[in-house]
């Protein structure tokens, strides 16, 4: 059993149970969100859907039925990072070959502290 503080912007931990004999990961449990900054509710999210920790619960009730096409509409991607140029806007990390890597932005609209929209940035 191993407890391990996460990278994210709601310092929480990840709960992982391994078995010895061969080393495989048995589960995986992510602690609460500690805080969600509001004008970082879109990296949230970002990193939520990287490691499958309950996305769904920032988006809109509209919105919840197309995480799969939003998850298509995001591409692959191995980390997020907050974009300097808005609130609401946040970066992904995709690569695009061997230690080739691209950054595309996406700029979130929020209603009442849910995301109800996700546009691609510049």
């Amino acid at each position: 059993r191993l407890t391990t503080p996460l990278n994210d912007l709601c310092a929480r931990t990840a709960e992982e149970v391994w078995s010895c004999n061969p080393s495989l990961l048995k589960s995986r449990v992510l602690s609460a969100r500690k805080s969600l900054p509001e004008n970082f509710i879109l990296c949230v999210f970002l990193q939520d859907l990287l490691l499958n920790a309950g996305a769904e619960e920032l988006l809109s009730e509209e919105l919840r039925p197309a995480l799969a096409d939003l998850k298509a509409f995001l591409g692959e991607y191995e980390s997020v990072i907050a974009s300097p140029q808005s609130p609401f806007t946040a970066g992904v990390v995709c690569p695009k070959g061997e230690r080739v890597y691209e950054i595309n932005y996406f700029s979130a609209e929020v209603e009442n502290g849910k995301i109800c929209n996700i546009k691609k940035g510049e």
